[in-house]
């Protein structure tokens, strides 16, 4: 005769704590709670499977800690590539400078001008959000400054655009 199967996973406080210090030092603090959420939300969802006749409940749910580390580490990389490409690269341009390329090549002149009349960190501000529309949030993660911070940045490098867009018309 089986076991009595359970209704649900016999998830326990003290096995979150042990799951999410595991991902904390595997991933750091940032992607913990989001790949412990990941790890019980496919134990959850996979809870059938579990066989008691093979081991415990805790060693089963163990066997989802490398795939979603895995997954995480994953998922990172693919957001810091698009990122690069499109904070650094803006529409097709190299990543790998610093200065005159980031600008897309397809921008009228004018607007070149414009445009490198502004700082680096502002031309990159604009370009990540005019021209590939990243979220104020991602340009402020990736550049390492805060969402204020970048939202004024923002602002005051569009009206110095604008007025040196504004002066180029007159001549």
């Amino acid at each position: 005769m089986d076991p009595p199967r359970l209704k649900g996973p016999p998830i326990t406080p003290e096995l979150v704590d042990t799951i999410h210090r595991a991902m904390h030092r595997r991933l750091g603090a940032d992607a913990a709670a989001d790949a412990t959420l990941d790890l019980f939300e496919r134990v959850c969802r996979t809870w059938t499977r579990f066989d008691p006749g093979r081991g415990t409940f805790g060693a089963w749910v163990w066997g989802f800690v490398v795939p979603v580390v895995a997954d995480a580490r994953r998922e990172e990389a693919k957001r810091a590539r698009i990122t690069d490409a499109a904070i650094l690269g803006a529409a097709g341009a190299r990543a790998d400078t610093d200065d005159d390329d980031l600008l897309p090549a397809s921008l009228p002149d004018t607007m070149r001008e414009g445009l490198m009349g502004l700082s680096v960190r502002d031309r990159r501000i604009v370009l990540a959000r005019a021209v590939e529309e990243w979220p104020i949030r991602d340009i402020a993660e990736h550049l390492g400054m805060t969402v204020t911070a970048v939202t004024t940045a923002y602002n005051r490098a569009l009206g110095r655009l604008n007025k040196r867009l504004r002066l180029a018309d007159m001549v």
